[in-house]
């Protein structure tokens, strides 16, 4: 692509919940598009698939049964490959049109009249807390660990969609692992995660009670004689941002 900045469509799909992953795909376009003439799938059928999965969750609301549930994952599943498809579609023809053009914002303007969104640069998160799988009533969750003496303490609570923050949390757990396994989970239900660590406080005697806020360690400011210093009211704990997974 010469000097020009490579276009990449957003396709971030399995964390989005089921209306939103069915909103985006039924607000996909690409019929008579001028750049992307031959779509993996057709607006038709993505819409379709759309529907269907919509159809299944609205039973679900209602019917929790097993075989509905998978059903429900199984049209899921169906939808994101096609976005996905159709993504990439849009993503080879909005490069074409950029280097066709020696302009970016004109491969740019395919994405956005087909329905999807730019990805954004330089914002891929670092997998330092994620999901590393889960099945029925259980997950597994891990983070980076920073350091051999350190602790690590776990919150988590069911939630009514992803990106939505618990209102309730289940008893939080405290390890020196730095990944743990949750069982007991209830089948279909969204859960968000947040983690914090905790190291010790390595200072000297002579260390300012005062130090730059910036080099407080996770948890307790440092004083005199290796002493955490806490604040009253005050959560010491620097959380993680949630990360969610829906539990099969």
């Amino acid at each position: 692509m010469g000097n020009l900045p490579k276009i990449k469509v957003a396709l971030d799909l399995e964390e989005m919940d089921v209306t939103n992953l069915a909103s985006m795909a039924k607000g996909v376009k690409t019929t008579g598009d001028p750049d992307v003439t031959n779509p993996s799938v057709t607006d038709l059928v993505l819409h379709g698939q759309a529907d269907d999965l919509l159809d299944c969750h609205d039973q679900r609301g209602t019917n929790k049964s097993p075989s509905l549930t998978r059903q429900e994952t199984v049209l899921k599943n169906i939808l994101i490959r096609s976005v996905t498809d159709v993504g990439l579609d849009v993503e080879k023809a909005a490069n074409k049109v950029a280097i066709a053009q020696g302009d970016v914002a004109a491969g740019e303007a395919v994405v956005l009249r087909c329905g999807y969104k730019l990805k954004k640069k330089g914002t891929k998160p670092p997998r330092e807390f994620e999901v590393v799988g889960s099945g029925p009533g259980w997950v597994h969750i891990r983070v980076k660990s920073v350091g051999s003496r350190a602790g690590y303490v776990w919150r988590f609570g069911i939630t009514t969609e992803i990106g939505k923050v618990p209102t309730i949390f289940m008893p939080m757990l405290f390890t020196l692992e730095c990944e743990v396994i949750i069982t007991n989970i209830p089948r279909g239900a969204i859960l968000g995660y947040q983690m914090a660590s905790i190291v010790p406080v390595n200072l000297t005697a002579k260390s300012s009670p005062n130090p730059d806020v910036s080099k407080i360690p996770p948890l307790g400011a440092p004083s005199k004689g290796k002493k955490p210093t806490f604040t009253a009211n005050v959560d010491p704990l620097h959380w993680s941002d949630f990360i969610y997974d829906v539990c099969k």
